[in-house]
């Protein structure tokens, strides 16, 4: 997962003083229990979805038919066992790496949890497949309020990756005052070609990581379930991170989300779907 923070302030991290790693440890840690939490808050409104979750499902991924609600609860309720499994343990922390918060290997977690069902041992670098970035992680933790719960839609990020073989297609964007700019989310559930390699929209970075993940989503494409296919946004894993945080938003901040769902709806409602959106910016913050 890219680094979420503001351009401006970035100016100030050469000059700042690292944290030292067993802080990074411990609100990551304490995070753990709180995405389980959030994940379990997510699959019980999935399971008896009201309006509220049919329009996060529709604005995120580009529908809300029933396929679309069962295949993102299979999908959470996948991360959700093997979040059961992992703990501080599977973490290395980095003091210097990509621009970035975490990250997965995706086939050492797999090879882990292949050992873990066998009862097999592994190395230590295979055991530690999630990657925390302190330097990064520990900014992101700061300019949220030091929210623990926002680390943990970090980590249901990577998990996403690991249980789901998600791509990182698109991502949100920091903006002023704690927001969050979602255009490029919505504007994927919108149109599915986004997820082309040859794409044109303004939300491109262009950069050889989205490349590599849009041409990677084009190749399975035809692979994956008919629902993915056509709404490429379930493949993608800062939309499954979003959707979760706006469905706990929905129990737990109930105006702030009415408030996001009306900027989302009324953004959507100005743009036909030739137009890309510019700007869309929410309130994740706790």
């Amino acid at each position: 997962m890219r680094n979420l923070k503001l351009l401006p302030e970035s100016l100030f991290n050469f000059f700042r003083k690292p944290n030292p790693i067993p802080y990074t440890r411990d609100y990551v840690g304490k995070a753990l229990p709180i995405a389980k939490d959030r994940l379990d808050v997510a699959i019980r409104l999935l399971e008896r979805p009201g309006a509220d979750t049919r329009r996060v499902i529709k604005y995120l991924f580009g529908t809300s038919s029933d396929d679309a609600v069962e295949y993102f609860l299979r999908s959470l309720r996948k991360i959700r066992e093997e979040f059961d499994a992992i703990s501080v343990a599977n973490m290395s922390f980095r003091r210097r790496g990509p621009d970035a918060l975490a990250s997965i290997d995706t086939e050492h977690y797999q090879l882990w949890l292949a050992a873990e069902k066998n009862g097999t041992p592994v190395s230590n670098s295979v055991k530690k497949f999630i990657k925390i970035y302190p330097e990064h992680l520990d900014h992101f933790y700061k300019k949220e309020k030091f929210a623990d719960a926002r680390i943990a839609d970090v980590l249901i990020h990577e998990m996403s990756h690991g249980t789901n073989d998600t791509l990182d297609l698109y991502y949100s964007r920091g903006a002023k005052n704690n927001m969050t700019d979602v255009a490029s989310l919505v504007d994927l559930a919108r149109k599915p070609d986004m997820a082309k390699p040859d794409s044109r929209t303004v939300h491109r970075a262009n950069d050889i990581q989205e490349t590599f993940h849009l041409s990677r989503f084009d190749q399975n494409r035809n692979s994956l379930p008919k629902i993915v296919q056509d709404n490429p946004a379930f493949h993608n894993a800062q939309s499954n991170e979003v959707a979760v945080t706006l469905l706990n938003q929905s129990q737990t901040d109930p105006a702030k989300f009415l408030s996001n769902m009306t900027v989302i709806q009324k953004t959507v409602e100005k743009h036909n779907t030739t137009d890309s959106i510019s700007k869309l910016k929410i309130s994740l913050s706790i």
